[in-house]
């Protein structure tokens, strides 16, 4: 076990894990373990967003009426998270591995720090309550397998879909990885920008554009 040390927030205490593959483990499923994996992920959605808003609502003192799926009511949600997210040092082996294998990109490439293992699956359930917001506000957007291409960054990922910019012609079709996007912008911890309370739901605005509604 490589020892983490915390550099800043100790929050999610007693945080109740559901486990999913994260990052290149998606690469890794086979066509049945992918479906298997979407499946388990939709059945959990309820149930993990209901744990999510019961947990974010109690810590943050709030009611939890509050968090009702609306946009706005991910400023709460994303202020929690900044309020207790874990960055942690990476171990003398992992940064090994990563100058061995990624060296030649230079050292701002690899970084020295990263999010604890905990903070990485309270980003999965925040990704889930960030989707949930679009399918429950854009009638146009629904959750989907990425079955192809084989080389997207997103095969066998639960995605949204619905998505389309009519600035291009013929107009250009997107797809959107909420748990990837949510740790997009929890990766503001590990640089020199300065996260803010509202960076998921400018997330938000920013896609929501792209919906037929």
């Amino acid at each position: 076990m490589i020892f983490m040390k915390v550099l800043k927030r100790t929050g999610f205490r007693n945080y109740r894990l559901c486990t999913f593959p994260i990052g290149s483990a998606y690469f890794e499923l086979s066509m049945q373990e992918s479906k298997d994996n979407f499946d388990q992920f939709m059945r959990m959605i309820p149930e993990r967003i209901d744990y999510l808003t019961v947990r974010c609502a109690s810590d943050l003192r709030m009611p939890v009426q509050m968090l009702d799926m609306s946009p706005e009511s991910l400023i709460l949600i994303w202020r929690w998270f900044l309020q207790n997210a874990c960055v942690v040092d990476k171990g003398k082996r992992e940064m090994n591995e990563l100058q061995k294998h990624f060296g030649h990109l230079g050292e701002s490439f690899i970084g020295k720090k990263r999010l604890s293992a905990v903070t990485q699956f309270v980003l999965q359930d925040i990704g889930m309550y960030l989707g949930e917001v679009f399918v429950r506000n854009c009638s146009s957007i629904h959750w989907e397998l990425c079955a192809a291409p084989k080389n997207s960054v997103f095969i066998n990922r639960p995605v949204l879909a619905g998505f389309v910019d009519n600035s291009y012609m013929p107009p250009f079709c997107s797809i959107f990885e909420p748990v990837h996007m949510a740790g997009v912008q929890a990766a503001k911890l590990l640089s020199d920008t300065d996260p803010q309370d509202e960076d998921l739901y400018h997330v938000y605005m920013q896609w929501e554009k792209y919906t037929h509604d």
